[in-house]
């Protein structure tokens, strides 16, 4: 097993850079450091693939022989490796360098069983312009839904099981498939507030 050891030594090593190289995108993002974010993330995805695919083989090794590597589990440094890699490719897709993109990260209240996970209790606006942090700031939903006069006839669910006669922002995501619910939660914000983004985080 000392040869599998080795390789995945050098392997972990080789995440390990692509993680770092990947922070060093989020402190260009930040503000905290001058820098290429579309060249770093290039960086770290090249790094990350390659550990990516070197863990996987010695995993496939592994599994068909029955055996583990005491002391490194490969299964997690997969796992995570994959992660990084997965957000190394999509960064400069969602903050790109140049223009103007802006999100809203949904906060959801679990003790409210919704189809997403929760019923909606807050969002984060989030504006990044050429790369770069912008502005974060708190959407208070009550107002977002004040900015809304229509009234909206709610999907069949919602009028039969909890008796709605209106579909508002802080009921949206009634959806089960989040691409589908993010859509809905974005008309909502949009009308209600008059301002337009890019994606439900």
């Amino acid at each position: 097993q000392l040869k599998l050891y080795e390789a995945a030594i050098d392997a972990v090593i080789e995440s390990l850079d692509g993680v770092r190289i990947l922070s060093n995108s989020f402190k260009i993002i930040s503000g905290e450091k001058v820098g290429d974010l579309k060249k770093e993330s290039e960086s770290a995805e090249f790094k990350l693939e390659g550990a990516s695919l070197a863990l996987t083989e010695i995993n496939l090794d592994l599994k068909s022989k029955g055996e583990n590597l005491a002391l490194l589990e490969v299964d997690d440094f997969l796992q995570v490796t994959s992660q990084a890699e997965s957000l190394a490719k999509l960064l400069p897709q969602v903050i790109p360098d140049k223009g103007i993109k802006s999100y809203l990260v949904a906060f959801e209240d679990s003790g409210q069983l919704w189809p997403t996970g929760g019923r909606l209790k807050t969002f984060i606006r989030v504006d990044f312009e050429d790369g770069k942090l912008r502005k974060v700031e708190e959407e208070d939903i009550g107002s977002l839904e004040k900015g809304l006069t229509s009234i909206i006839e709610p999907p069949e669910d919602l009028k039969k099981d909890l008796k709605l006669t209106n579909w508002t922002l802080s009921t949206s995501n009634f959806e089960p498939d989040f691409p589908t619910a993010a859509r809905q939660m974005i008309w909502f914000y949009e009308k209600g507030s008059g301002r337009g983004v890019d994606g439900v985080l």
